[in-house]
């Protein structure tokens, strides 16, 4: 018997985000290469020119609107993600705290987070700490290097070698 793995509910996000595609095994059925999409390579370009002005937007984007079109079956696998790790959880809640350089109580941040989770399940409604979250998670999209495939393809192999990463509980977390 196969265990769901609530970690796949992620996998579109990183479909979409990379190569422009929302079901890349179905896209594998008909082809053997994958090209990474404009959008993302130029979402790195601009990351690698200037790392402090990007703002993620292109992750974000597609973020907001994979989220707000999801199932409720698939909005509970995120939350389970997301509960999963704890680090980073812990980590918004903690700079949650720090607003405007005054220390807000720590069991109201963790309400107020876990209050957007809930949000989220009911209506797919993204709170910025969710959004804060995947930034955390897919945290070094940057370190991929598109370039370092030739014509920017990949084969079912390393599709799968560069997608596994992301799915799976983020460990080795510095925050600094």
């Amino acid at each position: 018997m196969k265990t769901h793995n609530h970690y796949l509910a992620l996998k579109p996000i990183i479909d979409q985000t990379l190569f422009g595609h929302t079901d890349v095994d179905d896209y594998f059925r008909k082809e053997k290469k994958l090209i990474f999409s404009n959008l993302f390579t130029n979402y790195h370009a601009q990351f690698i020119d200037d790392p402090k002005e990007d703002k993620h937007e292109w992750l974000l984007m597609v973020l907001f609107e994979y989220c707000q079109e999801a199932i409720p079956s698939v909005r509970k696998d995120i939350v389970d993600v997301i509960m999963e790790n704890e680090a980073i959880v812990q980590n918004i809640i903690f700079m949650s705290s720090l607003i405007k350089g005054k220390h807000l109580d720590m069991n109201q941040c963790s309400d107020d987070f876990l209050l957007g989770l809930k949000k989220f399940l009911d209506s797919g409604k993204l709170s910025p700490e969710i959004g804060h979250f995947f930034l955390l998670h897919f945290r070094n999209f940057e370190d991929i290097k598109p370039s370092e495939y030739i014509n920017y393809e990949l084969d079912k192999s390393e599709y799968d070698n560069l997608v596994s990463q992301y799915l799976k509980k983020q460990t080795n977390f510095k925050f600094t």
